[in-house]
């Protein structure tokens, strides 16, 4: 069943979806052109970042480099 996000106004299908607590790298993903579907704030009050598994796929990789290497600053 699709959402639709009372943020971003994006429509979805939440299977399709990954959930970040990760602000960091959530960021980095919206700077590297990630689509931000949704933000909400879960039962703990912490904020979900939501992208889309094919966004993750692409990212992931950029965001393990730049973990190993230490460079989180950009």
């Amino acid at each position: 069943m699709k959402e639709k996000s009372l943020v971003t106004g994006l429509v979805f299908d939440p299977d399709d979806m990954v959930y970040f607590r990760n602000i960091e790298q959530s960021v980095m993903y919206m700077l590297w052109g990630a689509t931000l579907y949704d933000l909400f704030r879960d039962n703990e009050e912490k904020l979900v970042f939501c992208f889309s598994r094919e966004d993750h796929k692409r990212l992931s990789p950029l965001w393990r480099n730049k973990k190993y290497n230490g460079d989180l600053n950009g």
